[in-house]
């Protein structure tokens, strides 16, 4: 059986976002405040022709969705402890919604690779 997280992106200023995780207890909701992940869109476009550059972006975004009290590495770790893949379904703002989160890494390595699978929620 999966181990399943919400997400949810949205503004909080400019290059400010709330990222909130859900599903770790039922109705229990951890948020915080980040800065962006620190691209933009061309270079994003730019980043993905190339591995290593696509890397170092999916790198940026697992830092911004993990936060100080390490939610995805939490998250990865109870999925792999229980041998099962964990799915985290991404509800996003406009602003964000553009984001390559399929690219994301940490270690070197790209996490789609592992028991990952990320849905992009298009409505509840």
């Amino acid at each position: 059986m999966a181990i399943t997280r919400d997400i949810a992106v949205t503004s909080a200023g400019v290059n400010r976002y709330l990222v909130s995780w859900t599903g770790r207890k039922p109705g229990e909701t951890d948020s915080f405040t980040a800065d962006g992940p620190g691209f933009t869109m061309e270079t994003a476009d730019m980043l993905t022709l190339n591995r290593d550059y696509g890397l170092e972006l999916g790198e940026k975004l697992y830092r911004f969705l993990d936060g100080d009290a390490r939610h995805f590495e939490s998250a990865l770790r109870e999925a792999h402890d229980a041998g099962n893949t964990l799915v985290i379904y991404f509800s996003l703002d406009p602003g964000v919604r553009d984001w390559p989160f399929e690219l994301l890494a940490r270690e070197g390595a790209f996490l789609g690779l592992d028991n990952l699978h990320v849905v992009r929620k298009v409505s509840d």
